[in-house]
């Protein structure tokens, strides 16, 4: 993948928005998806460019590779590629978030449990813990 941004890099490539353009480095910080109308996203961009290619047409092997036509599928593997690592770091977060919900429910069936076994105890045993810890 370095290659693809070293190439992108060297060209000085930038991402025509509503917004104006955009270097690389501004697309990290965009929303996937829609996030209200006027709102500029990854997703649309990337949609864009992908009608742009298709409007080229095909390629031509007789006067040789179309400049354009190699930008643009540049700015498209650039896009997927930081849309599939957002997808990746968005679903990290949400494991770990799902991780630490269900250690928190464990937790809590655990002190139940210590509780329910502490109420299972006979009157004379809780008495000798309470003395226990006032002998301590």
């Amino acid at each position: 993948m370095s290659n693809l941004f070293e190439k992108a890099a060297r060209l000085r490539l930038r991402f025509d928005t509503a917004i104006g353009l955009l270097t690389i480095e501004d697309l990290w910080r965009l929303p996937l998806k829609d996030c209200g109308p006027d709102k500029v996203n990854l997703n649309e961009i990337a949609k864009t460019i992908s009608r742009k290619i298709k409007d080229l047409g095909d390629e031509d092997f007789v006067d040789g590779p179309n400049e354009q036509l190699e930008v643009l599928e540049l700015s498209l593997d650039i896009l997927k590629y930081i849309i599939k690592v957002r997808l990746e770091e968005n679903k990290a977060k949400d494991d770990k978030i799902l991780r630490e919900q269900r250690n928190r429910k464990i937790a809590a069936i655990i002190e139940q449990k210590k509780d329910e076994e502490l109420g299972e105890k006979s009157f004379e045993e809780l008495q000798e813990l309470i003395a226990k810890d006032h002998a301590e």
